[in-house]
Parts: structure tokens; sequence; C-alpha cells
């Protein structure tokens, strides 16, 4: 599986489990999802935040592109995101 799709499969298990009140499993999507950002599936995970209106993962991709190191090549990225 591409890892994007891993991504938006764990964003899925994240909204199931606020709609089902299932703190744990949440909290464990949360820490997941942190854990496997990059720079090649942040745009994306940052866009399906947006849409999905997940506010504390649109807050983790934020926090992981404004990370000094990872900003630059974010931005870079970014020119290929929209292109697709």
């Amino acid at each position: 599986m591409i890892e994007f799709q891993v991504v938006l499969v764990m964003m899925r298990v994240f909204m199931l489990s606020v709609k089902f009140r299932m703190g744990r499993l949440e909290h464990l999507c949360q820490k997941y999802i942190e854990v496997i950002l990059n720079l090649n599936n942040v745009l994306v995970a940052l866009n399906n935040a947006s849409v999905l209106s997940l506010v504390s993962i649109k807050e983790s991709c934020l926090k992981f592109i404004t990370k000094e190191s990872n900003y630059s090549q974010v931005n870079i990225e970014k020119e290929t995101f929209y292109h697709l």
C-alpha cells in the first residue's frame, strides 16, 4: 500500500474512533499518523485533514511542515502536489 494511502486509511479509523468515542483508539491513531508523516505524504494528509475537519491531524501536519528542516523541502514538493 502506498504510504499516503496508509495515512488516509488511518484518518478514516481516527474519524470512526471519534464518532464512537473510543478515546484510546483515537489517541493511538493520532500518534501513529504523527509518526508516519513525511515529506511524501504530509500535503495529502493536510489536505484531507482540512476537508474532513480533523483539527488535531491538521495541526500535526502544520507542525511537521513548519519545522525548519522540512519547510523548504515541503515547499518544493508542493509544486509537484498541485500538478497531479
